[in-house]
């Protein structure tokens, strides 16, 4: 099983998200503030929706965001908008 969200090792930070629509994830990654996006990396596809990357350097207590692109459809539910910063669904503290 996939672990989602994002895994602290002593190396980095494995960030991972699934989606059934979306063509393309991105981690945001903020300064210690939190006020300015340092970095915006793309997480890669890695099969049944699951995108992943692994950010060396970084460790716990990082700043960061998702953001996703596909389809902006609202008429099928679907709203995406890659300038929209996404809290991480499957975080355990924010």
């Amino acid at each position: 099983m996939t672990s989602l969200g994002a895994t602290v090792s002593r190396e980095g930070i494995r960030f991972a998200a699934w989606s059934s629509s979306a063509r393309r994830l991105w981690v945001s990654i903020f300064d210690e503030t939190g006020s300015r996006e340092t970095d915006r990396l793309e997480l890669q596809p890695e099969g049944e929706g699951v995108h992943a990357l692994f950010v060396a350097g970084l460790g716990a207590g990082t700043r960061y965001g998702l953001r996703a692109d596909g389809d902006y459809a609202p008429e099928r539910g679907l709203w995406f908008d890659p300038e929209k910063l996404l809290v991480d669904p499957y975080a355990v503290e924010i």
